[in-house]
């Protein structure tokens, strides 16, 4: 066990090891999202990753309530917590697999052992995600189902006011009054 131990010589090796963790930029994508979660602190969690995303989020506390919303509403994709109260989350899946909704569904949960995946499967569930999330897989299973974000339409902020240059130089000048001219065009 020893032998997998790695010691750090000196700060300077911890600032280098920590710079080549790779991170996980969140994917722009679009699309309606329905999470079905009891635990407030991973509600939390997963809204301010999708957030990151500009997809669109609906949250419930249980597979009760997400059967019934799953029924009035149309997402794209469904993440379905397994262990919850009043109705657990293979329940509401195997019910919403019943009333004909084709809607993907992930199970997100912490139990994820081979028999425990092979069930969820069985229940209706396309995919199954681990909890703690880890943000390259759960973006991944996000970018699977959801589309892309149009990034070529940016919306630019709206300003209103008056901007005093102070520019001694009249070619610099009128570059800064046609600049401005073209912004307010669009």
């Amino acid at each position: 066990m020893l032998s997998s131990i790695k010691f750090i010589q000196d700060g300077s090796e911890l600032n280098h090891t920590q710079k080549s963790l790779r991170t996980s930029k969140a994917p722009k994508l679009t699309g309606s999202i329905l999470y079905a979660e009891d635990n407030e602190i991973n509600r939390r969690l997963v809204k301010m990753l999708i957030d990151k995303t500009g997809a669109s989020l609906k949250t419930v506390v249980n597979g009760a309530d997400a059967l019934k919303v799953a029924m009035e509403e149309t997402f794209d994709l469904i993440l379905m917590d397994i262990q919850m109260p009043v109705m657990n989350g293979m329940d509401a899946t195997e019910a919403i697999r019943q009333s004909g909704n084709q809607t993907p569904i992930v199970a997100l949960t912490a139990n994820i052992m081979a028999d425990d995946i092979q069930q969820y499967k069985a229940a209706g569930c396309n995919e199954c995600l681990g909890k703690p999330v880890d943000k390259k897989k759960f973006y991944e299973v996000l970018s699977h189902y959801l589309d892309p974000a149009d990034e070529t339409i940016e919306l630019l902020p709206l300003f209103e006011g008056t901007v005093l240059l102070a520019e001694d130089n009249i070619e610099n000048q009128m570059l800064m009054k046609l600049k401005s001219l073209s912004f307010f065009e669009h």
